[in-house]
C-alpha cells in the first residue's frame, strides 16, 4: 500500500507541475497583451537569470564554431599560397625571358647607335659560339661567305672592333679577337695620330708597339684603326691608352670582349685580300671545334 501511494504521488507530481507552468505562461501571456507592469518584471528577472545560463551554454558552441571558421581559413589560405607561388614561378620565367629581351634590345640599339665608317657597308652577326686554342680564343658568327663575309675582314660592336675573321664556311666564320697573342692591327692614337701596332697579349691589356721614341701619348688617348698596310678601313675604334711607361704603351678595349652578343661584320675587301686568301685557305674544320 505504501508503495503504490508513494508511486502515486510521483506520477502526479510532475502532472501538477505540468500544469502550474501552462497555467503561468497563460497568466504572463495575458499580462503581456495587457501591459501589465508585473508581467515587465518577470520578463526582465527571468532575462537576468536565463542570458547567464545562455552564455554559459554557447561558449563551447562559439569555440566549435570559431575553430570551423579558423581551419576554413587555413585550408583557403593554403590554396591560395599554392596558386600564389605557381603564378610566382610563371612570373620568375617571364622576368628572366623579359630581362634577356631588355638586354638583346640594348645591344642592338646601342649597336644602330653607333656612328659607322664612311663608304663601308655593313652585315650584322650573331655571336653563337667560342674556340678555344693553345695561345687564344676565338668567337663563331653565324654568317659566312655565302652571306659576304671574306678573310680579314673587320668585326665590331658598339664600343669597337672586335677582331677579325680569319676561318669560314658558307654558312658560319670564326673571327681572331684583338687581344689575341696573334693580332696584330695598325693603329692611330690620340689627337695627333701617332702611328704604332696593337699587339694582343692573351690578356685583356694590348700592347701598343714601335712608337716613336719622342711620342706624346697619354692615358686616356683613343686608339683607333689605321689604312696603313690596306687591310682595314681607319677610325675603327679599339679602345684607349690606360698606362704609359716610355715607350711601354698599353691600352684596353672599353670593355670585355667576351660580353659583345650582337655584332657587325664591316663589309671591307682589302686590296690584297685575294692573295691573302689564297695563303690562308678556309678552314672549316676550325668552326667545329
Amino acid at each position: 500500500m505504501i508503495i503504490a501511494s508513494s508511486a502515486s504521488g510521483a506520477g502526479t507530481l510532475p502532472r501538477v507541475l505540468l500544469a502550474a507552468l501552462l497555467a503561468f505562461m497563460l497568466a504572463m501571456l495575458v499580462l503581456s497583451r495587457l501591459q501589465h507592469p508585473l508581467a515587465r518584471t518577470l520578463q526582465l528577472q527571468a532575462l537576468a537569470v536565463i542570458t547567464p545560463i545562455v552564455d554559459t551554454l554557447s561558449a563551447p558552441l562559439e569555440a566549435v564554431h570559431s575553430l570551423v571558421t579558423d581551419w576554413n581559413h587555413l585550408l583557403l589560405a593554403h590554396e591560395t599560397n599554392a596558386k600564389l607561388r605557381s603564378e610566382n614561378d610563371r612570373l620568375r620565367h617571364w622576368q628572366s625571358v623579359a630581362v634577356a629581351l631588355a638586354r638583346e634590345n640594348a645591344s642592338l640599339r646601342e649597336l644602330a647607335r653607333y656612328k659607322p665608317v664612311p663608304q663601308t657597308s655593313y652585315l650584322g652577326a650573331k655571336i653563337v659560339g667560342s674556340t678555344s686554342g693553345a695561345f687564344g680564343r676565338g668567337l663563331l658568327l653565324n654568317v659566312g661567305a655565302a652571306d659576304g663575309v671574306r678573310p680579314y675582314q673587320p668585326v665590331m660592336d658598339a664600343h669597337g672592333l672586335i677582331g677579325r675573321v680569319i676561318d669560314m664556311s658558307p654558312h658560319a666564320s670564326r673571327l681572331m679577337l684583338i687581344t689575341d697573342p696573334s693580332s696584330r692591327i695598325p693603329v692611330m692614337i690620340g689627337t695627333r695620330g701617332e702611328r704604332a701596332i696593337a699587339a694582343g697579349t692573351g690578356e685583356e691589356e694590348i700592347s701598343l708597339l714601335f712608337v716613336d721614341v719622342n711620342h706624346h701619348i697619354k692615358p686616356g688617348d683613343l686608339v683607333m684603326s689605321s689604312e696603313d698596310g690596306g687591310l682595314m678601313p681607319a677610325a675603327i675604334t679599339l679602345g684607349e691608352v690606360v698606362r704609359v711607361r716610355g715607350r711601354e704603351v698599353k691600352m684596353r678595349p672599353r670593355r670585355a670582349l667576351s660580353r659583345a652578343e650582337y655584332v657587325s661584320v664591316v663589309q671591307f675587301i682589302a686590296p690584297h685580300a685575294d692573295a691573302l686568301s689564297r695563303k690562308a685557305p678556309a678552314n672549316p674544320a676550325a668552326l667545329k671545334r
